[in-house]
C-alpha cells in the first residue's frame, strides 16, 4: 500500500507534531524564536522563518537514513503529547495554521518517503499482533472471548450516559468531567499492536498519557481469518497497527 499525499500527514495534530519534532536547522539563528513562539501558542508572522529553518534541515537524511526506532521515538513523543480530554496545548494550536502546514510540508514529504515508514499505512498484520500488559498494581491480562457481550454492555451504558447528559451543565467549559478513555474501554475490550522484528510491540513505544511504567509483558495474539477485527486509529490517525481482537 502506498502513502497518501504528504499533506494528509499534516492534516492532524499528531502528524504536525511529529514533523515539527524532526526539524533540525542546526545553528540557524531564527530557530530559537520560532520554538519560543510555538511554546507560547503563536507562530503568527514566523511562518517564513520556520520555512527557512526547515530549508536548513537535512531532509534527505530523514528520508534515507532515519531508522524505524528513531522515527517511532518521534511518533512516541507526539503520542505522549496528546491530551484528548482537554483543549489542544499551545504548540498544537500554533502548528495548526495553514501557513505552518505549508512550511512543514517538506518535512512531511521526507517522512512519507522514508523506507522506515513504509509499513505505517499498511493493513494490520493478523499474524504479528501483540497485547502489551504493563506490570503494575492491576491485572491487564488479555481476555479474548465474550467480545459481543462486552460491546452490547458498552452500548447499553453509553445510551444511559447520553440520556443522563441532559442534566449536565450546558456550558461546554463548565467544571464537569466525563469519560476520558477511548471507547469501548480498553481494559474491557483489549487492543493489540503489531510486532516489528528487532523492536518488538509498537504498543511499548506509542503510549498516550503514560504512567511511570517500566516493565511490561507482551502476549502474542493471532486473529483467526474468520474473526472480524476493528482497526483503530492510533494517535497519528495514520498508523493502522491497532486492532481490537475477540472471539465469541
Amino acid at each position: 500500500m502506498s502513502w497518501p499525499d504528504a499533506e494528509d500527514l499534516l492534516a492532524e495534530p499528531r502528524g504536525r507534531r511529529l514533523c515539527w519534532s524532526l526539524v533540525d536547522p542546526g545553528d540557524h539563528p531564527g530557530w530559537d524564536p520560532v520554538q519560543d513562539a510555538a511554546r507560547a501558542g503563536d507562530l503568527t508572522g514566523l511562518s517564513d522563518e520556520l520555512a527557512a529553518c526547515v530549508a536548513q534541515s537535512d531532509l534527505a537524511s530523514i528520508a534515507a537514513e532515519t531508522g524505524e526506532m528513531e522515527l517511532l521515538a518521534a511518533v512516541g513523543a507526539s503520542v505522549d503529547a496528546a491530551m484528548y480530554w482537554q483543549e489542544p496545548d499551545d504548540e498544537d494550536l500554533a502548528l495548526a495554521s495553514q501557513a505552518v502546514r505549508e512550511a512543514l510540508l517538506p518535512v512531511a514529504r521526507a517522512v512519507t518517503a522514508a523506507p522506515a515508514a513504509r509499513w505505517w499505512p499498511t493493513p494490520a498484520p493478523r499474524q504479528r499482533q501483540q497485547y502489551v500488559e504493563w506490570i503494575d498494581d492491576y491485572d491487564h491480562s488479555p481476555v479474548l472471548t465474550g467480545t459481543a457481550a462486552e460491546l452490547a454492555d458498552w452500548r447499553s451504558e453509553t445510551i444511559k450516559d447520553e440520556r443522563s447528559a441532559r442534566k449536565r451543565p450546558e456550558n461546554p467549559s463548565a467544571n464537569y468531567s466525563g469519560h476520558w478513555w477511548s471507547t469501548p474501554r480498553p481494559s474491557r475490550l483489549p487492543s493489540t499492536t503489531r510486532s516489528i522484528p528487532g523492536i518488538g510491540a509498537v504498543g511499548l513505544i506509542l503510549v498516550e498519557d503514560p504512567f511511570d511504567w517500566i516493565e511490561a509483558r507482551c502476549w502474542p495474539v493471532q486473529a483467526p481469518p474468520n474473526v472480524p477485527i476493528g482497526v483503530g486509529g492510533d494517535a497519528l490517525g495514520l498508523l493502522s497497527t491497532d486492532v481490537s481482537v475477540g472471539t465469541e
